[in-house]
Formats: C-alpha cells, structure tokens, sequence
C-alpha cells in the first residue's frame, strides 16, 4: 500500500511538472504539486507510526519477560522450603 502512494505521488508530481511549461493554469500546477506534497507527508507519516508500532510490541514483549521472570523470583523467594 505505501509503495502504490509513493508512486502516485510521484507520478503527481511528474504531471505537474510536465503541465508547468504548457498553457495550463499555474493553479491547476499547483494543486497538482499541493495533493502530491500532502501524499507524501501521509506516507511518510504512516512509514514513521508503523516504526513506532514495531518498536512499541517489541518493548511490549520484552517487558512481559522480564515482568514473568521477576514474578517467578518472587514465588521462589515466599515458598516454604
């Protein structure tokens, strides 16, 4: 999915730039460039939470670990011997 919105903007602004030289109003060049620009913020925005989801379970995991390990050391630390 981040590879098909990368290459719309692209071919976004690839059609802007090829509409610029021409007869076609500067705002009509503009809006093209504007939503390709706003595209590529949303792809970079998305790349950058995925990062952080992949980071977040990862600590998530580990934390669950540590936190089994720990409990594990408190049962053996109570039990009667």
């Amino acid at each position: 999915m981040t590879l098909q919105v990368s290459a719309v903007c692209i071919w976004r602004l690839l059609l802007a730039a090829l509409l610029a030289p021409g007869g076609t109003a500067p705002g009509v060049v503009g809006l093209i460039g504007g939503f390709g620009l706003v595209a590529a913020g949303m792809v970079l925005l998305v790349l950058v939470m995925r990062s952080l989801l992949t980071q977040a379970t990862q600590l998530r995991s580990e934390l669950d670990e540590v936190a089994a390990v720990s409990g594990q050391n408190d049962r053996s630390a109570t039990s009667p011997q």
